[in-house]
């Protein structure tokens, strides 16, 4: 009963409010696999609401480390594109192409 619904709510979540949290899984962004909660869906269906605890927690580990590797690949790309633009100012031409503020979030 609590491993369906807890794929139930799993479910739920992945229709009704991820989609519009503003970020996707980190862990999904750096290595095209299934999100953590697709993960966690399959370890529950796989084997059952507590032994899959473990395993999601160390998903949950993968994709923190994930997220780091993104911020760090973002901020340096980032800073690459600001050292070569160190010449732009406000008004310049070139300067919606060199800053990518805008752009860098770390799960986009």
């Amino acid at each position: 009963m609590l491993t369906k619904l807890s794929i139930h709510t799993i479910t739920l979540y992945q229709r009704y409010l991820s989609p519009y949290k503003g970020y996707c899984c980190a862990y999904r962004v750096y290595t095209g696999e299934d999100s953590c909660s697709q993960y966690a869906k399959i370890a529950i269906a796989e084997h059952g609401l507590f032994s899959a605890f473990p395993l999601i927690k160390e998903q949950f580990d993968r994709c923190s480390f994930a997220a780091e590797e993104i911020q760090k690949k973002q901020k340096n790309k980032k800073k690459d594109n600001l050292d070569t633009c160190s010449d732009c100012t406000a008004g310049c031409d070139t300067f919606s192409t060199c800053n990518t503020i805008g752009d860098c979030h770390p799960f986009h």
